[in-house]
């Protein structure tokens, strides 16, 4: 064992001693001290590291990164010092890059970053897609400047663009050859093309824009600082125009939009670092490629969006990669389910209409009781007759003012009364009715914003999915370049990405349909950007529901049927339609008592009149000796009517109510037997459910776990494309299965609850508790 031990020993010493050493230089444009050129030493340092692997020590010294500040001259002068101590130089910007190969001879194998257009900044590059410079290769970071513009042209239909680019880079292009391609660029888009320097001081270059311009172009893709890039954003923010980058990492910093890897800057260094080593393995510099071979996606700045009042297409909003999307949850109102029911209440028109039938109800109860109130008439009358119908004797004047008043005081009708007993029967009936339509509009509330929770939970698991192939694309990218798999693995994974990515679309569109359809239950008082409060299905909202004692106290079929016959008994007291039917029955039960009494019961009514002559004018009009002029009169009656014959109306009368009275009875029956039926339904969907739950819980992990399992074979080339498409595609099927049994169990709970005319939710502490006493007393009987 301890010879094993000293050999090992002697062979890592042997092995350290014998390690090969590369040093690094670094030249770049910036100015000496910026926090981002150490960055990028650190980054490279790394993944060069990483790519050499331990037989050879990389060294990136603090006196071998030079920054030259923008200045040409410095660019050969730091060159030829670090060509003399050092194995490979790495050009940082294009300045000091196009110094050097004009000015120096490249005795180092030289590598350059920071180029954009190889025309306009004049980069040597051949038909292979490589430099052809002996000693000298260079990372292209962006597509040519055309491509770019078309892309941007689709997500803005710009008028007016400014190109803006770093102003001490602009002794490194070909002016001339810029200008022309700005004008073939202006003709092929229809649109003017501006090439807009930027200097050191952002804002004051920025006040001289155009205030025509409509569009912005960062195509400076290392020379801004952060801090530069952000004070172009909030410039153009602040203008609201819309932006775009050649680089992703300025679309963090405020920049609308960009096309470019998913990880730009580290696809960079990783690809410095296969090429530097490529160039320790004998690969001539001028042979390697310049292409960056990467995947670009779209990504798209939310935050910046809102600002500048720019509202993406439906494609860019679902399949680029946004960033700052927490913006708009930020400023997006955010409402619970409480908040929701509380509104519904408020704003519902349906709850609206439904209170106004309340209101009439009240009012024909009124109407009704007004029959027992006195009917009171005052009139004033001017009579004038010719001369010779005038009486003196008996006071008939030529013209004579009257004044008159009556008074009718209904004593007793049965009619009357019955009425009023009836409308009020029929009031309580009538706010049952609208209870019920309440209860409903609630539960459509309920479903609407399950329905919601849902589709977000389906977005996010679509996302992860997503995500998901995009790994195993790369995956089969990278197995089909070192040669372990065939083309048809990375043509099934891309086919795969882009069916995700239709998924998501249809889920978000899903997502924007059901939060339209709560909003359109809520009379359309949400604001466009409400938030629903992030509530996972599984979280306080389950627990509630899972929380109540009946569900709790299910656990077998006998425990089904004592559950059923509770919520019945819960249904006779509480669920409206059937107190809507009991007062119905109670309104015909007194109509008929009514129609019975018709034959034995009259009606008494009191009748005051007075009469009172104010004015006589004309002939006859003054009274003499033998005249007899009455000018007040007054008489009180009492009246008594009894119908004796009424073509038998009455007979009929009770005959036709007591066929609506046992009409009634059997609906009461029928409604009973509906109660029963959907109670029971309602209970056993909702055993059904909650059992699923941990059924599809327990699904949902182990398919989970076997696809972790599935996808480290396929990485180690142990099992099949198809082998790792089903675990996942299993993985993704069980997730969503999860998902909608808790949304199923969250359903059946408040249609059972709908069923019995009220929710646990909208009822105090108090009012559970003794819904809990009922439920407890209830098997306590049953027990017995």
């Amino acid at each position: 064992m301890k010879n094993i031990i000293f050999v090992c020993i002697i062979s890592l010493t042997v092995s350290l001693l014998n390690a090969q050493e590369v040093r690094i230089g670094i030249i770049a444009d910036f100015d000496q001290g910026q926090e981002r050129l150490d960055f990028l030493r650190q980054e490279l340092l790394k993944e060069t590291e990483k790519t050499l692997g331990s037989s050879t020590k990389v060294l990136i010294n603090d006196a071998d990164v030079i920054a030259i500040g923008w200045d040409p001259g410095k660019a050969s002068q730091a060159y030829n010092t670090l060509s003399n101590r050092c194995d490979i130089i790495v050009m940082v910007g294009v300045v000091g890059a196009k110094n050097v190969l004009e000015k120096s001879t490249l005795s180092k194998p030289t590598l350059a970053i920071g180029i954009a257009n190889v025309d306009i900044q004049e980069i040597p590059i051949t038909a292979n897609g490589t430099s052809g410079i002996k000693n000298f290769s260079y990372i292209l970071t962006a597509r040519d400047i055309k491509s770019e513009l078309t892309k941007f042209k689709e997500l803005v239909d710009f008028r007016k663009i400014v190109l803006l680019g770093y102003e001490k880079s602009l002794p490194a292009l070909n002016m001339e050859k810029a200008e022309a391609s700005a004008k073939e660029w202006s003709e092929l888009f229809e649109s003017e093309v501006i090439l807009f320097p930027v200097g050191t001081n952002v804002n004051e270059s920025l006040q001289k824009l155009p205030d025509d311009v409509d569009a912005a172009m960062v195509v400076s893709i290392y020379e801004f600082d952060d801090d530069e890039i952000q004070a172009i954003s909030d410039e153009l923010i602040s203008r609201k125009i819309p932006s775009y980058s050649l680089a992703k990492e300025y679309v963090r910093l405020g920049i609308l939009s960009s096309v470019s890897a998913d990880n730009g800057f580290g696809s960079l260094v990783r690809k410095l670092a296969i090429m530097i080593d490529d160039i320790r393995s004998g690969t001539p510099a001028s042979d390697l490629s310049v292409s960056l071979d990467i995947k670009n996606q779209l990504y798209f700045n939310v935050e910046t969006g809102v600002r500048i009042d720019y509202s993406p297409s439906f494609q860019t909003l679902f399949t680029a990669n946004l960033i700052n999307e927490e913006y708009v949850e930020q400023i997006s109102p955010t409402y619970s389910i409480n908040d929701f029911l509380e509104r519904a209440f408020q704003e519902n028109l349906g709850i609206q209409i439904t209170n106004k039938d309340v209101e009439l109800a009240e009012k024909d109860v009124k109407l009704a009781v007004s029959e027992y109130l006195p009917d009171a008439d005052i009139n004033l009358d001017q009579t004038i007759v010719n001369e010779g119908s005038t009486n003196e004797f008996i006071g008939t004047s030529e013209s004579t003012l009257t004044e008159s008043a009556s008074l009718t005081q209904l004593i007793y009708s049965e009619d009357a009364s019955a009425n009023i007993r009836i409308e009020k029967y029929l009031k309580e009936a009538q706010k049952y009715v609208t209870q019920q339509e309440i209860n409903d509009v609630i539960l459509d509330v309920y479903n609407a914003y399950f329905d919601v929770l849902l589709a977000k939970s389906n977005v996010a698991i679509q996302r992860e999915n997503l995500e998901l192939n995009k790994k195993n694309l790369e995956l089969a990218q990278l197995q089909r370049d070192i040669g372990s798999a065939n083309s048809s693995d990375v043509y099934r994974w891309e086919a795969e990405v882009a069916t995700a990515t239709q998924q998501i679309i249809e889920d978000q569109t899903a997502l924007i349909l059901a939060k339209k359809q709560l909003n359109v239950l809520l009379n359309n008082t949400l604001e466009d950007r409400f938030k629903v409060e992030d509530v996972n299905l599984t979280d306080e909202l389950f627990a509630f529901f899972d929380g109540n004692i009946v569900a709790q106290s299910i656990n077998g079929p006998d425990d089904v049927w004592e559950a059923t016959k509770f919520y019945n008994e819960e249904a006779k007291i509480f669920f409206p339609p059937r107190q809507e039917l009991l007062n119905n029955i109670y309104a015909t039960d007194r109509q008929l008592k009514g129609n019975r009494r018709a034959y034995y019961t009259p009606s008494v009514s009191l009748n005051v009149s007075q009469q009172e002559i104010l004015e006589r004018g004309g002939a006859a009009s003054t009274e003499t000796s033998t005249s007899n002029f009455i000018d007040s009169q007054w008489s009180v009656g009492l009246g008594l009517s009894y119908p004796i014959f009424d073509g038998n109306r009455r007979s009929i009368n009770i005959q036709r109510t007591q066929v609506q009275k046992d009409q009634l009875a059997v609906t009461l029956t029928e409604l009973d037997n509906d109660i029963e039926f959907n109670i029971n339904a309602a209970v056993i969907d909702l055993v059904t459910s909650r059992t699923n739950i941990n059924y599809s819980k327990i699904s949902s992990e182990s398919s989970w776990k076997n696809f972790q399992l599935q996808q480290d074979f396929y990485r180690q080339g142990r099992v099949t494309v198809t082998q790792l498409f089903d675990a996942q595609n299993a993985a993704l099927e069980a997730k969503l299965a999860f998902n909608n049994s808790v949304y199923n169990f969250l359903v059946s709970f408040v249609t059972l609850e709908n069923s019995i005319g009220y929710y646990s939710m909208l009822i105090s502490a108090s009012e559970r508790a003794e819904f809990e006493d009922r439920y407890r007393e209830f098997n306590n009987r049953s027990d017995n």
